[in-house]
């Protein structure tokens, strides 16, 4: 069976997350923590595991009996979805991830591409 920090750090990589940008979701001001978490030398408090779960896209229950779940065919397209550049920089704006900078920019583009799509149609 994983242990606490290998399910982190197996599903961390599935979702091609990195320790810099799961730290910042969680509030860490360096991924030296998380480093900590997947090795298991530091303890979770209990309500950070529910914040990991999130994170993650996992049930906090997972986290706590350390069996992940079997991946359906849902989770499958998802992970595929992430994947791609486009959709992964979207989810790390919309996660306050990315610098404000670079947000901006970032919304600006995907806001005129939606629109010429829509002339397109």
């Amino acid at each position: 069976m994983p242990t606490f920090g290998e399910i982190i750090r197996n599903r961390r990589k599935e979702l091609d997350i990195t320790q810099e940008e799961l730290a910042a979701m969680l509030g860490y001001t360096s991924s030296t923590t998380i480093s900590r978490i997947e090795s298991g030398s530091r303890d979770v408090p209990q309500k950070q595991i529910v914040k990991i779960a999130r994170a993650l896209r996992l049930d906090p229950a997972t986290l706590i009996t350390m069996q992940m779940p079997e991946e359906t065919d849902e989770d499958r397209l998802i992970q595929e979805y992430i994947r791609d550049t486009n959709i992964r920089r979207l989810v790390l704006c919309a996660g306050g991830i990315m610098p404000k900078e670079e947000r901006d920019k970032f919304i600006e583009a995907f806001l005129k591409t939606l629109e010429i799509m829509n002339r397109r149609q």
